[in-house]
């Protein structure tokens, strides 16, 4: 089985095997307390609860570092996944930030932005490569 570090580093190749890397990591976690609540869900290792003590003010588009992005919940579906990597067409490089229709919604709290809306598209976006990511900003 492939680590999610390998997965990563092998997935970039064409839209075919990074559906085949998402299948080989759905059944790796068939047996994970995520996938028995919702067949095929992959668990997303560090996410944290969201800061729910916080409440944004005012909110603004930005690019920001995929490496400063927390998410919030604990698991993405595999076919959802699969069905992002494979509309996206793979034509970016690697690296490039994703288009605007892709934007992730976050809330920004003590350094770090919080997913409220677009595990899916935030997965996407670090399995294809991308260092940024188009974000709608709560502050």
């Amino acid at each position: 089985m492939l680590t999610f570090k390998q997965f990563l580093n092998e997935v970039a190749r064409s839209p075919e095997r990074a559906s085949k890397l998402v299948d080989n990591l759905a059944k790796r976690y068939a047996g994970s307390a995520a996938a028995k609540s919702r067949p095929g869900a992959i668990p997303i290792k560090n996410h944290q609860e969201y800061p729910w003590d916080h409440y944004p003010t005012k909110s603004r588009k930005k690019t920001i570092d995929i490496k400063d992005v927390v998410a919030t919940q604990g698991s993405v579906d595999s076919q959802i996944l699969k069905n992002k990597i494979n509309n996206s067409g793979m034509a970016k490089d690697k690296g490039e930030e994703s288009h605007a229709s892709d934007r992730i919604d976050v809330l920004h709290h003590k350094g770090k932005y919080f997913v409220t809306n677009g595990h899916h598209r935030l997965m996407r976006a670090k399995i294809l490569g991308h260092k940024h990511i188009s974000a709608e900003v709560e502050e």
